[in-house]
């Protein structure tokens, strides 16, 4: 498990931006090209959307069954299960994200 990347909050006041550091983003696969994609996916609909979140990639397979992940890449945002086996569109996790507002 590694971390991609964490954007460090620059809001703390109630200007209307959309920061927030309470999106916890994990990505479960072996590192494939679709992993990867999904990864992509979720960056960009990040900096689409202006939020800061962390996001894990984790790619060891006793931990991915640990949630209950039987098909990769999984998309787990807030430690539930978005997606499985399936690599989500930047339409579509954009989606999910705007739901979390």
């Amino acid at each position: 498990m590694f971390k991609l990347f964490k954007k460090k909050n620059s809001c703390s006041c109630n200007c209307g931006c959309k920061t927030t550091n309470n999106i916890n983003i994990k990505i479960l696969g072996s590192g494939c090209k679709n992993c990867q994609k999904l990864v992509d996916n979720v960056e960009k609909a990040l900096n689409k959307l202006e939020i800061n979140a962390e996001v894990e990639h984790i790619s060891n397979l006793a931990k991915i069954s640990d949630y209950g992940v039987m098909l990769t890449p999984a998309l787990l945002v807030n430690e539930k299960i978005v997606s499985s086996g399936q690599v989500l569109s930047l339409k579509e996790i954009v989606k999910v994200l705007e739901q979390l507002k």
